[in-house]
């Protein structure tokens, strides 16, 4: 049995009873008509926003993002060890595709030439120590180069850019000492 009151603002209050049609589910009977457009417009927006964000991963989420040197380096050889060292030089391609600068693109053929070093693609390995050199010249590219044409058999080559590497250690002026010493003993004997 409903019931009216007035309160002191003059609008009315209506309590409804829970036998009948009443019950608390009464008071939303009239809210039905508003909710369904109100409900249709919030599932157009749901799944437009599904349909957005499927687009963006599709467009951006597949694409290889840039990572440090060191974590590049780890993540090729990880999947040389699940698939091979085929799959390690794939890894470091997708890694030159969102390299930006020289500098980058250096480190990832670095990169390329110590995967191949050591699976003992030497003719690889300095190729691609190559490429990085011409890139942007470092110690670590001559140092490749150097070591690759040595395991080559490339003497000439070696010895070249061991003393490149030792020359570019000295005007760092970081602590190579030992470094310098080790390429210096190799000069050496290769001149032999």
């Amino acid at each position: 049995m409903d019931q009216s009151q007035k309160t002191p603002d003059n609008t009315a209050v209506v309590a409804t009873s829970v036998k009948g049609r009443g019950g608390l589910g009464a008071p939303l009977r009239g809210l039905k008509k508003v909710w369904r457009p109100w409900m249709l417009a919030v599932l157009i927006l749901v799944v437009g926003a599904a349909g957005v964000g499927v687009w963006y991963w599709a467009t951006h989420g597949s694409k290889p993002r840039a990572v440090s040197q060191e974590v590049a380096f780890n993540e090729a050889l990880t999947e040389v060890n699940k698939s091979g060292y085929q799959q390690g030089q794939k890894y470091l391609d997708s890694q030159l595709s969102v390299a930006i600068s020289a500098a980058q693109k250096s480190d990832v053929y670095i990169n390329k030439a110590s995967l191949a070093l050591n699976n003992k693609d030497y003719a690889n390995a300095l190729k691609y120590a190559r490429q990085a050199e011409t890139l942007h010249s470092t110690i670590g590219s001559a140092v490749l180069i150097a070591q690759s044409a040595e395991l080559s058999g490339d003497k000439t080559t070696a010895i070249k850019y061991y003393t490149t590497a030792n020359n570019r250690m000295k005007q760092s002026n970081l602590p190579y000492d030992s470094d310098i010493a080790e390429y210096t003993q190799k000069i050496k004997d290769l001149s032999k």
